[in-house]
């Protein structure tokens, strides 16, 4: 059976106030007409007006409706068209890729995801007023003319700006035309010709001579009324506009966490053939058309309540469609439970090669909001549409007639007699009729009262916390009220339809839920947790962009002004029941709004060039923020990003630990590393050790340190893959070499904790060793021996100078030895030794007023002290595999060694040599550095290129251990344009985690 579809977005400007998908729903649940006078600068209507019919070259109608501003303003170089190209572009053209533009924007798909993907293009148009105004003119032609006027320009421009590399097809079947070509969409998705679609409809009323000829051939109304369904219909009134809806299939919707704001059920298409006269629609090939749409899928004619008719207000046309609806429906309602009956003409008139779209993006709000609009301009129903048909035309809002799914049907027919029809169901219901989970926008319960409109404001796409910067998966972020029948969601399931083409109940598979917003009741992962001295709430990010620079001012101002005046959406935040430690934040309240809002704006947004950013927790901090104006840069054009990992040395108690409950990719593998060091021994928990406040922290004893900084350090890595940060060059300081290679794919996740593992566990056992060795004496003796007898000091100078500050204190003291174990900078270096020299050491450095501090280390790591232990950690290293094939960057990053001091070839990082190498040997951190910031990543290319650079640097570890070496290094490596070289840490010491990355 065929898969449904979803539509995930759309953009609508129809005319008057309807110039926004809210408010053109607002608008028609307000019963309003957007008729108005014809406006100068489209043509002088009291020129081509006589109220006789037999006149030629006349318009009766002196209104119509149109679309509010000017239809040739148009931004140009935010397409990428010159202002001579412009020019010669039918504005159907420029709105249509506006409108298109906005579409994307309201699915949520930012144009580089969009490009280049198989995405399919599927317009409908009637007519083109700019088109034939070019060939008046003889001055006029250039050579864009072409490309700017002709109808397959207006798919195919939509394709060429988006890069979009489906099918890109332009469908003229009049009135129909933009049905048609949702239902071509709907095949090629279907079939797999495209993965995505995007389907539209334009029509502009530019000049006189269309309207003339559709006076002449008798389907204008005088009165510029589209009198649907009324006695009084005598022919249609015109109007303009622009809509464009963004399909998938429903799984790829699910599957990509995309907002399904209704449900195509099946769509069809057919035509009259010869009819006795072929302006004139067939009533018997609508019914065909529309018995064989719901047979064809399945489905139930009796569910539908709502049916958006075509209904031009013609006097012939509007019985005989009635007609067909009536035949088809009529068995399955009543005069007390009717088929409401919608035409949107009536509203906003007759959009021709729009109409199509806009009674889908009607039909779609209505769904969602559950409330039926009225038609306007109705008194009196045409006395050929009888009362046995049971069908009723709204002259007031109606709230949907019954609980559960809903189901609507669109129909469109053309004038030469190629009709359209569509089937569509609300998302929340068929989701929970099917058993699935996905997000949705869906109003459960609507309630019609008098104040309209503050009950019809949707909620925002119910994705929940539990997708929220986060990703964990986006096919499980969904709505309470699809997961949970029957608890409070206003879900019936009585008669439930279980399977795409059937309508028997199926077997419940109840999804997993991590944030929801209805009772405790509907979900079972719901745990109570310890309270945490810090505030459960992180901050959110808000990132901001725009084409110029302007814009971004523009945007942050539009913003501010709608979060200020939104009304509050609160959303319980829940976390999973589960036998880990007590890391998860307490449950509390956040501003839905506000969550949506971040997760829109930094994942679902497209990224222009001109960018702010800022941090709130709360609506009223973001609108603080916002008044204060963020700073406004613009993005590098070709950014390079190194990682660079801290060595041990710079842990600290709870580092990094609000990020457990605040991040699922952080957490889960932070939890990953714990079940495998507890399956290699290991006898305490690393998620409850990091958790524990400085008091009882064992955080720097070797045995913990070691797998905790690395662990954090891959945990980090991997959210920041979440993200899509990845780097161009990684280098790690001394056992930061281990992440280091995490990062470039050279050793997988297990190998690096097991390194880090055993290299700490066999250090304590040094440390231990070394104690036990030299114990003896009286009880003060013994315990001034149990005090480490090695260690290291951080020093403030170069090489040269350190070896000989060594050699002053070798000749002063005999006991001992010292020697370089880092190379952090040009004036910075660490040295390893016992403790009595290195004592001797500082002290001898801080007296000549130069910089020495004893590190927190109670070991000389990167010296031959730790020689005793390189047999057993060779051995239990065992086997070293990569990461190579989990990488899903495009690039694998390029990895300078430390213990090298430059590039080597990454398949010796997967031999244990290395890291006993590692343990025992200096570390040439700054010959790492400074190769990195002079290396042309792409030396490997063909051909002349521009030499590419480390742009920026980002740390990796506990705190910016490194900042002042990397400075310095930069400084020398870089010169004058150091300063272009940015640096930023991920973590900083005693600053909460969710704050500083």
């Amino acid at each position: 059976m065929d898969e449904p579809i979803a539509v995930i977005g759309l953009d609508a400007r129809f005319p008057g106030d309807g110039d926004t998908a809210d408010r053109f729903y607002e608008f028609l649940l307000a019963g309003r007409s957007a008729r108005t006078g014809i406006p100068a600068d489209r043509y002088n209507a009291d020129s081509f007006w006589h109220p006789s019919s037999d006149r030629s070259g006349i318009i009766r109608a002196k209104t119509a409706h149109f679309l509010k501003g000017s239809i040739s303003a148009f931004d140009a170089p935010f397409f990428s068209i010159t202002p001579a190209e412009a020019s010669a572009m039918d504005p159907q053209q420029r709105g249509m890729l506006e409108a298109v533009y906005k579409a994307l924007e309201n699915a949520g798909i930012p144009l580089e995801k969009a490009a280049g993907t198989q995405t399919g293009v599927y317009v409908g148009c009637m007519y083109s007023d700019y088109d034939r105004m070019t060939l008046k003119d003889l001055d006029v032609p250039s050579k864009y003319s072409t490309l700017g006027s002709v109808a397959s320009m207006l798919s195919n421009r939509v394709s060429w700006c988006f890069d979009l590399r489906g099918p890109s097809i332009t469908i003229d079947t009049a009135c129909s035309s933009s049905l048609v070509a949702l239902h071509q969409a709907c095949n090629s998705l279907k079939l797999r010709e495209a993965s995505m679609a995007v389907v539209g409809g334009c029509n502009l009323i530019i000049s006189p001579e269309f309207s003339q000829l559709l006076d002449a051939g008798g389907v204008l109304g005088p009165d510029g009324v589209s009198y649907s369904f009324d006695s009084r219909g005598n022919g249609y009134s015109r109007g303009e506009g622009f809509g464009v809806v963004i399909l998938k299939r429903v799984s790829d919707a699910i599957r990509d966490g995309d907002v399904i704001r209704a449900v195509i059920r099946n769509t069809g298409s057919n035509q009259d053939g010869r009819s006795p006269v072929i302006t004139a629609p067939s009533k018997a090939a609508q019914v065909d058309l529309i018995r064989r749409v719901y047979t064809g899928a399945g489905l139930d004619p009796s569910v539908t309540r709502f049916f958006e008719a075509h209904g031009t207000g013609t006097a012939v046309g509007d019985p005989i469609e009635a007609g067909a609806i009536g035949q088809v429906f009529s068995s399955y309602r009543s005069p007390d439970a009717p088929l409401y009956v919608g035409a949107l003409k009536s509203n906003v008139g007759h959009l021709e090669g729009a109409a199509g779209v806009a009674a889908v993006i009607k039909g779609v709000l209505t769904l969602e909001r559950g409330i039926i609009p009225a038609n306007t301009w109705f008194e009196k129903r045409n006395p050929k549409i009888l009362d046995e048909w049971n069908l009723e035309f709204p002259t007031a809002p109606v709230a949907w007639p019954q609980r559960g799914l809903r189901r609507m049907s669109i129909n469109s027919f053309g004038v030469g007699g190629t009709n359209a029809h569509v089937v569509m169901d609300d998302a929340l219901n068929f989701l929970a009729r099917h058993h699935m989970s996905g997000c949705h926008r869906t109003i459960a319960s609507p309630v019609l009262t008098a104040g309209v409109s503050a009950v019809i404001v949707p909620r925002p796409a119910q994705r929940g916390l539990a997708a929220l910067r986060e990703e964990e998966d986006a096919g499980s972020a969904t709505s309470a009220a699809s997961v949970a029948p029957g608890s409070d969601s206003g879900v019936d399931l009585t008669d439930n339809e279980s399977t795409y083409g059937s309508e028997s109940p199926a077997r419940s598979h109840s999804p997993v839920l991590v944030a929801v917003d209805a009772p405790a009741s509907a979900t079972t992962r719901v745990i109570s947790t310890e309270p945490q001295e810090e505030s459960s709430q992180e901050p959110l990010l808000f990132v901001f962009s725009a084409y110029d620079q302007e814009g971004v001012a523009r945007v942050q101002g539009q913003i501010k002004d709608y979060v200020a005046s939104a009304p509050k959406r609160s959303c319980r935040i829940l976390t999973a029941r589960s036998s880990r430690p007590p890391t998860s934040s307490p449950r509390s309240t956040r501003d839905e709004l506000v969550a949506d809002l971040s997760y829109t704006l930094a994942c679902r947004r497209t990224r222009h060039d001109w960018r702010a950013c800022t941090t709130a927790r709360s609506r009223r901090e973001l609108v603080t923020s916002l008044q204060a104006k963020p700073i406004v840069t613009r993005a590098a054009t070709d950014p390079r990003l190194a990682f660079v990992f801290t060595g041990q040395g710079a842990q600290w108690p709870s580092m990094g630990r609000r990020l457990i409950w605040a991040y699922a990719a952080f957490r889960e593998s932070l939890y990953a590393a714990d079940e495998y060091l507890n399956s290699l021994g290991c006898p305490w928990s690393l998620t409850y050790e990091l958790c524990k406040r400085k008091e009882s922290s064992r955080i720097d004893d070797a045995e913990f340190s070691q797998p905790i900084c690395t662990a954090v350090q891959i945990a980090l890595v991997d959210l920041l893959r979440t993200w899509q940060v990845y780097p161009h060059a990684v280098v790690g300081h001394s056992s930061g070499e281990i992440a280091a290679a995490y990062a470039a794919g050279q050793l997988s996740r297990r190998s690096a904790w097991r390194i880090a593992y055993y290299r700490g566990r066999l250090s304590k056992g040094l440390i231990r060793a070394e104690r036990l060795a030299s114990t003896g004496g009286s009880p003060d003796e013994r315990q001034q021996q149990l005090k480490p007898k090695t260690g290291m000091a951080a020093v403030g100078l170069d090489k040269e100078k350190t070896m000989a500050a060594i050699e002053r204190i070798d000749a002063m003291m005999d006991d001992g030895t010292l020697e370089i174990a880092c190379l952090n900078s040009q004036d910075s270096t660490t040295v390893s030794g016992d403790v009595g020299k290195l004592d001797a050491l500082v002290e001898m450095l801080k007296n000549e007023k130069v910089f020495a501090r004893r590190l927190n280390v109670e070991i000389a790591y990167h010296s031959r002290h730790m020689k005793p232990i390189v047999d057993d950690y060779r051995k239990y290293m065992g086997d070293i595999s990569s990461d190579l094939p989990a990488l899903k960057q495009q690039t694998t990053p390029v990895y300078f060694s430390s213990l090298e001091g430059g590039l080597i070839p990454t398949s010796r990082l997967q031999s244990p040599d290395y890291w006993v190498d590692n343990l025992v040997s200096p570390v040439k951190f700054h010959e790492a550095v400074t190769q990195l910031l002079q290396s042309d990543l792409n030396s490997g290319s063909l051909g002349h290129h521009a030499k590419e650079q480390i742009t920026d640097i980002l740390e990796i570890g506990p705190h910016s251990a490194l900042r002042g070496p990397l400075r310095s290094i930069i400084q020398q490596a870089r010169g004058a344009a150091a300063s272009k070289v940015g640096y930023e840490t991920v973590l900083k010491r005693h600053e909460p985690a969710v704050d500083t990355s």
